[in-house]
C-alpha cells in the first residue's frame, strides 16, 4: 500500500497544476456560504421569536390543565424544539463546510509547494495527504485524498 500511495503522490506531484485548479475550485464553491448563512439568520430569527413566545408564555400563565388537555402548551413546545433543532442543524452544516473548505486549502498549500517526486513513503506524507486507498484488483487501486481528489493507480 504504501508504494500505491507513493506513486499516487508523484502523480499528484508531476501533473498538479489541473488537480490544484480543480481543488480551487470546488475550493471557491465551498468557501461561498452565503446562502446557508441566509438561512442561518432566517432560522436564527424564528428560534428568537419562538423563544420570546414561549417565555412569555410561561410566565404569564401558569400551565393550566386546559393547556395540556387542548395541546396549546405543546403546541409551542413542539415549535421551540422543532425551531431550536433547525439552528442547530445549519450550524452543524455551516461548520462541516468550512472544515472541508480548510483542509481543501492545506492540500493546495501543500501541494503547491512540492517541487520533487518522493522516493520514500513517510509517515508525514501520509497524515498530510492521505483519506483511503480502495483495492480494485490486485494492480488498479483507487486513491483519495483528504481533499476530495482521487486519482488511479496501477502497479
Amino acid at each position: 500500500m504504501k508504494d500505491v500511495y507513493l506513486k499516487a503522490v508523484n502523480q499528484l506531484v508531476t501533473n498538479k497544476e489541473p488537480a490544484l485548479e480543480m481543488m480551487r475550485n470546488i475550493k471557491e464553491r465551498i468557501d461561498d456560504t452565503s446562502e446557508l448563512e441566509k438561512k442561518l439568520q432566517l432560522a436564527d430569527k424564528e428560534f428568537e421569536d419562538t423563544l420570546v413566545l414561549f417565555q412569555d408564555y410561561i410566565s404569564k400563565n401558569a400551565i393550566t390543565e386546559a393547556d395540556l388537555t387542548e395541546g396549546r402548551y405543546a403546541e409551542l413546545e413542539a415549535r421551540y424544539t422543532d425551531s431550536k433543532a433547525k439552528v442547530d442543524d445549519l450550524r452543524a452544516e455551516l461548520t462541516t463546510i468550512r472544515r472541508r473548505g480548510a483542509a481543501i486549502g492545506r492540500f493546495i498549500e501543500r501541494v503547491s509547494t512540492f517541487e520533487d517526486t518522493f522516493l520514500e513513503f513517510s509517515e508525514e506524507l501520509w497524515t498530510g495527504l492521505a483519506g483511503s486507498i480502495t483495492v480494485i484488483d490486485k494492480n488498479h487501486y483507487k486513491v483519495r485524498f483528504k481533499s476530495g481528489f482521487e486519482t488511479n493507480v496501477e502497479i
